[in-house]
């Protein structure tokens, strides 16, 4: 039995260890609100937040006719955003008369054309409530984002064009650029990520007319961002993706990698089968903030295939991807052992390189066989080439 001096400790220790905890309470997801001169816009901050600590920014942009709190409840982006640590806000477009509320973005959509519009400057807004976010909170300015739906999609493309040294990355779901593209002239490279249902009867995936003027197809929006960041014509097809509550992989994916200007990478997921307001998983919450934070990563080089790092492609390569899965060895950079490219690591990537080596069968995915850059959806701690 223990004796009473020896209870006697152990309760001081528990009660060190309470006091402890109590003096340092886990800090709670909070909802705020700042204002750039058009009233009050929602914003939440991580529990993960530190002030000091630069932290990512990632804008909402609500699609024409809806409003931010109702676009976050359609793409309900609040939990991914708190587990990884961003600061998330969702503004209000300005509103007509009737109470419609719309962006200024082209000349399709959705102001020019449009009743009741006043057409108002939303790129010195959106720039303005960034300035006034970066003033309120520690803002990474390497980590801004935007995701738009619908008008806010188009909006996203223009903030793109205008100001793309502001902004890290942008997502545009059911929205596109300018048709014409004397109207957009980043000054730096702006990786894009752009989402359309093919079977969208209000924004056409293969483009068409609105407002008062033309807008081009999902496709064609990619090559004309793939254009403006120095990237091939070429784009590379990737396996399809389970983005939506539809059964089955219905998203096929197109990538614009090979010779962009960092970190210029473009990519097109296009719905099968889906329309305007797609029903998303959360795989695709999940991978839309890979997407932004790939898109803020310095790329890595490396050659697909070149797993132990020798400049070279052959069987001690295979080996070395069979120790990482079974026997605990650590790789620099995982994603050159991917090298079916499909964004992760598993046995079929040692066949693969296999059949490739010993079978004629088809070469890595680029990088290869030479070094290069890509995205990077696994990790790569460091380049493994010089």
């Amino acid at each position: 039995m223990l004796n009473s001096t020896a209870i006697r400790l152990n309760l001081s220790f528990f009660s060190i260890l309470l006091a402890l905890f109590a003096s340092s309470p886990v800090r709670a997801q909070s909802f705020e609100q700042v204002d750039a001169g058009r009233g009050g816009v929602t914003v939440q901050v991580s529990n993960n937040y530190t002030p000091g600590t630069p932290a990512p920014l990632l804008m909402l942009l609500h699609g024409r006719a809806w409003d931010g709190d109702s676009m976050e409840g359609l793409f309900e982006l609040t939990t991914e955003a708190n587990n990884r640590g961003y600061i998330y806000c969702y503004p209000d477009g300005l509103a007509t008369f009737t109470g419609v509320r719309y962006w200024n973005a082209t000349d399709a959509c959705c102001c020019q054309g449009f009743p009741f519009t006043s057409c108002e400057d939303d790129v010195s807004y959106l720039t303005d409530l960034i300035a006034v976010l970066q003033n309120t909170y520690s803002i990474d300015p390497e980590r801004i984002h935007l995701i738009g739906h619908s008008n806010g999609g188009f909006m996203s493309h223009r903030i793109a064009c205008e100001r793309s040294e502001l902004i890290t990355s942008i997502i545009s779901v059911s929205g596109m650029t300018w048709s014409n593209s004397a109207n957009c002239t980043p000054a730096v490279p702006v990786p894009v990520l752009q989402v359309h249902g093919t079977l969208d009867p209000i924004i056409f995936y293969g483009g068409g007319i609105l407002g008062a003027g033309v807008y081009p197809s999902a496709q064609e929006t990619c090559e004309a961002w793939a254009s403006l960041n120095g990237c091939s014509t070429n784009a590379i097809s990737l396996p399809n993706l389970d983005l939506t509550s539809a059964s089955g992989s219905e998203t096929e994916v197109l990538r614009w990698e090979n010779g962009c200007n960092a970190p210029g990478t473009v990519e097109l997921w296009s719905l099968g089968g889906t329309g305007h307001l797609p029903n998303f998983n959360d795989t695709w919450r999940s991978m839309i903030f890979d997407f932004m934070e790939n898109a803020a990563t310095p790329p890595a080089s490396f050659i697909r295939g070149d797993v132990n790092g020798d400049q070279s492609t052959n069987i001690s390569d295979v080996i070395g991807t069979l120790q990482y899965l079974f026997a605990g060895v650590n790789l620099d950079c995982l994603e050159s052992a991917n090298c079916n490219g499909d964004g992760s690591l598993d046995l079929s990537d040692a066949v693969y390189l296999l059949l490739y080596l010993f079978s004629g069968g088809t070469p890595p995915e680029s990088p290869h066989p030479a070094c290069g850059t890509g995205p990077v959806f696994i990790a790569c701690d460091s380049g493994i080439c010089p």
